[in-house]
């Protein structure tokens, strides 16, 4: 499985897509952050909540990359919670449902270019893995203990990948915009909509 880090910056790059408006005022906040970006980290990172079962059981894969990695489940999730925010905000069932969404077959998706034994991708319709046959992360491998010399591997792979997914998510979004991407105007965009 990927480490958080990567999954975390999937749901920042989910958050991007759907509130790419460098010069937008106040979007609504939680504390410092926009709730939007709360939203789509925390359904980033949701499908390994599974985990945490297998940890209170002794037996870290016995739950890890089941049920709650299938797509099915994703959109069940994003149907919910989608529909909880439009009872309370008419106009929010849309965004929060893709938003939503997306994050979590961002996470599934991450999950099915791991080293590993694959994801439930279609659960509960079939209990078949799915995994690239291409690998693009190597991922964190819990049984080889928390700090096993391996998880510098992923570390430092996955933040390279963050980086890169990072700067082209404001590259594009600099593009979409029409700032130029070279000066210090564009440095001035990409800090105003971080401060955010």
């Amino acid at each position: 499985m990927p480490s958080p880090i990567i999954h975390t910056t999937m749901g920042y790059v989910v958050y991007r897509i759907f509130h790419p408006e460098p010069s937008e005022a106040n979007p609504r906040k939680l504390g410092q952050m926009p709730i939007l970006l709360i939203f789509s980290i925390v359904f980033s990172l949701l499908p390994d909540v599974d985990s945490l079962f297998g940890i209170l059981a002794g037996d870290f894969g016995r739950y890890h990359n089941n049920a709650n990695h299938s797509l099915i489940v994703g959109l069940l999730v994003a149907l919910s919670v989608g529909g909880i925010a439009g009872l309370i905000r008419t106009h929010a069932f849309r965004v929060i449902f893709l938003v939503t969404l997306f994050s979590y077959a961002a996470h599934i998706s991450l999950d099915f270019f791991t080293i590993g034994r694959g994801v439930m991708a279609l659960w509960p319709l079939s209990q078949e893995r799915f995994g690239s046959p291409l690998p693009l992360f190597y991922g964190l491998h819990w049984s080889d203990g928390l700090f096993s010399i391996r998880h510098i591997w992923t570390f430092l792979t996955e933040s390279a990948t963050a980086a890169l997914f990072v700067l082209a998510t404001h590259y594009l979004i600099l593009r979409k915009w029409g700032i130029p991407i070279h000066g210090g105007e564009a440095e001035k965009v990409i800090r105003s909509s971080e401060g955010r």
